[in-house]
């Protein structure tokens, strides 16, 4: 990730830059916990990529059942 803003004016931002880039000490300040997943394929993860498709739904799924059992 860049540094935020990169040369925007102040004014021309949303306010929302800590809620669109992943940025861990805000929301964990905030009693949130991150968690940055990749898709299959994707970066370094196993697999091939196959955007919107089941697998990746399938996937998306079964993170959040495993993050619900987290806590």
């Amino acid at each position: 990730m860049g540094p935020f803003r990169m040369g925007i004016p102040y004014q021309r931002l949303s306010g929302y830059e800590t809620f669109q880039g992943l940025n861990p000490p805000e929301w964990a300040g905030r009693g949130y916990a991150i968690m940055d997943v990749d898709a299959r394929g994707a970066q370094k993860s196993e697999g091939d990529i196959h955007f919107w498709g089941q697998q990746e739904a399938e996937d998306i799924y079964d993170t959040v059942e495993w993050l619900s059992k987290q806590g």
